[in-house]
């Protein structure tokens, strides 16, 4: 699938596990019932940090980010 390559591999891999964090963080976080205009900017933020996760492990494939 990745060519051999398992530090792509496990790149891919913490970079879903770092998605799947985000989403579940915001369930939790809009269950609270936060006021609409605050849950609408945790969202877009979570959105945000998931794209440079994603773009960091594209960039930087050799560098883990922790």
């Amino acid at each position: 699938m990745f060519g051999g390559n398992h530090t792509t591999f496990r790149s891919v891999i913490r970079c879903a596990i770092a998605i799947v964090m985000f989403t579940l963080m915001g369930t939790a976080a809009v269950a609270q019932s936060l006021p609409e205009d605050a849950a609408e900017a945790l969202q877009r933020a979570q959105r945000a940090a998931a794209q440079a996760q994603l773009a960091y492990t594209e960039h930087f494939p050799d560098l883990p980010l922790w």
